[in-house]
């Protein structure tokens, strides 16, 4: 027991500091007592007794401070030690006669405080009142415990019914001082009664601590065990969709460790469950929405569908409607048309015998098969017209086409055709905006020929806008060429005049001048006739050689042209399909 309370106290609380703390503080304790053993007033009445020591262990801090000073100890220091092994105890040293030039003092003393516990003392003293304490404790009732020797120390222990006295004798090389060996007298006190009823309580407390701890454990293990038998219990009947006797397994299990997520989250999930099944019942669910792929698949089936029993058909209206289909859990479609009242009927009846029988698939929703319907609404624009159509380079003119109508449709499919005149029949279809029109010319006839160089024959540059399809005009050309003939004809009316003249003068000079001006407007007339007229000749080959071009590209395009025979209209034609 007596290890035991100083292990407690002294090495836990009080006095015990790690080995170098205690060695620093004897050797400087050593060192200052021998240092001051030869003064002679080291043995008046500032020496403490064991009456002292005893008082002095029993009071607090306050009281030790002013009595020591009153005996003219000095405070020398104070520390709070942080250590968790020593939770926080309080160290205040006095010293007596401290040297100013050195840790040197005739006497230190020791307050060690705690809060729960008595305090503790340390008194560093000479050799002589060493000895008077140990032989008054000796006659003041202490038994002595044990005396023990340790390196380079011995230790004797002293107690009676509540106090704990340690007397140290320790040697210590003192190098910094003198080169012989030194001994250091230190006296301890502690109230061993108190601590042993302190451990006593504490080793209750541990134990009461530690079956508690075991306790707990145990019920934690306890109810795990129970949660992980609920757990398990709960997933296999989910796992065979027995929701009622899961969801309960799962709420015991939530019962039994209530912060769980898992348990939470399936219970979630069943409630989820079961009211999908209630809802499955009487709902029926979008298509588009469990099988998006499979519906678009659908919507391209039925377009492909309509637009082949619509290709060639020549009927004409406006048809918008909607179609229905729903299937079953056992997938089993059934097909339902709602028609607009402005529907043409003759477009239904075509389109529906091709489009009944499509089939969705049977599609499910948490893993249950479900009632879903398909709709998809469809607007089909068709329109048969036959046009006729003069295409030159400057504009396109539909002569029967008052309101304007498929201007676009006209113009993309003789875009790359030669000028000249078409029959085009517009055979307008369209499904959702989607134009599957089968347009195509049904008879075309070339201008712009090479015939039109007699019209250039006729009037100089009159063929070229013929040829050129309304590019140019030729007009530069019916100038210049009458223009240059008119002026060789002024010019031949002029010089006959000068040649009168010069008939009809008397005078040489007079004779001279009107001959030379006859000669020279003469030869300005042969050479603007003769520009005037090489102006009008290269018009007719120009206009000539034009229309063969033409000619050939309108060969060329009509070898593209299939022959084809109208029953509606009783003739027979070329035709020049354009797909869009």
């Amino acid at each position: 027991m007596a290890s035991l309370l100083e292990r407690h106290f002294w090495n836990r609380n009080i006095i015990n500091l790690t080995k170098s703390t205690m060695k620093n503080i004897k050797k400087i304790l050593l060192l200052s007592f021998i240092l001051c053993s030869s003064l002679v007033n080291f043995v008046n009445g500032q020496d403490l007794t064991l009456s002292e020591l005893i008082t002095l262990q029993s009071k607090d801090l306050d009281y030790v401070n002013n009595y020591l000073t009153k005996k003219k100890w000095d405070f020398n220091s104070s520390s709070v030690d942080t250590i968790a092994e020593y939770k926080k105890y309080t160290t205040v040293s006095w010293s007596y006669n401290k040297s100013d030039w050195g840790n040197k003092a005739q006497a230190w003393f020791y307050f060690y405080q705690q809060t729960g516990y008595e305090n503790g003392i340390g008194y560093h003293t000479s050799k002589i009142n060493f000895n008077k304490i140990k032989n008054l404790v000796l006659n003041s009732g202490f038994k002595l415990v044990n005396t023990t020797a340790l390196n380079e120390e011995i230790k004797s222990k002293y107690r009676n019914n509540k106090l704990e006295i340690v007397f140290t004798t320790a040697k210590y090389d003192n190098e910094e001082y003198s080169s012989s060996n030194d001994i250091a007298y230190f006296i301890s006190m502690i109230n061993f009664k108190e601590i042993e009823e302190q451990i006593l309580i504490e080793e209750k407390l541990e134990k009461q601590k530690k079956e508690e701890q075991l306790k707990r454990e145990q019920e934690l293990a306890i109810k795990e065990e129970n949660y992980k038998k609920m757990i398990a219990k709960a997933d296999s009947l989910l796992k065979i969709r027995s929701y009622s006797s899961s969801l309960q397994a799962y709420n015991e299990a939530l019962l039994i460790k209530p912060n769980e997520y898992y348990p939470s989250n399936k219970i979630s999930e069943i409630n989820n469950t079961i009211a999908f099944l209630e809802e499955r019942k009487i709902k029926i669910y979008d298509y588009k929405e469990l099988n998006l792929a499979d519906y678009n698949s659908v919507s391209s089936l039925i377009s492909s569908k309509i637009k082949n029993t619509l290709s060639d058909n020549k009927i004409i209206g406006n048809s918008d409607f909607l179609l229905i289909y729903k299937v079953d859990t056992l997938g089993i479609t059934t097909f339902s048309i709602s028609e607009n009242n402005s529907s043409n009927p003759e477009i239904i009846n075509l389109i529906k015998p091709v489009i009944k029988d499509i089939q969705l698939k049977r599609v499910s929703k948490n893993e249950y098969f479900v009632f879903a319907k398909a709709e998809y609404n469809i607007k089909v624009t068709l329109d048969n017209q036959i046009l006729d159509v003069k295409k030159n380079n400057v504009e396109t003119i539909i002569s029967n086409n008052p309101s304007n109508l498929y201007q676009n449709e006209v113009s993309k499919i003789i875009s790359s055709g030669p000028i000249g005149k078409y029959k085009i029949q517009i055979q307008k279809r369209e499904i959702n905006s989607v134009d599957f029109s089968n347009n195509s010319i049904l008879k075309y006839r070339g201008i712009g020929g090479p015939s039109n160089m007699f019209l250039s024959v006729l009037v100089p540059g009159l063929g070229v806008k013929n040829v050129t399809g309304g590019n140019k005009n030729g007009l530069s050309r019916t100038i210049a060429s009458y223009g240059f003939i008119l002026a060789g004809v002024g010019c031949k009316l002029w010089s006959n005049s000068e040649y009168d003249k010069y008939h009809s003068a008397t005078e040489q000079s007079a004779m001279n001048e009107h001959y030379t001006s006859a000669n020279i407007l003469n030869k300005s007339f042969y050479v603007l006739t003769a520009t005037g007229a090489i102006i009008w000749l290269y018009d007719i080959i120009w206009v000539a050689n034009k229309g063969f071009k033409n000619k050939k590209e309108q060969k060329i395009f009509k070898q593209k042209l299939t022959v084809y025979y109208e029953p509606n209209n009783q003739y027979l034609g070329m035709t020049y399909k354009i797909k869009f």
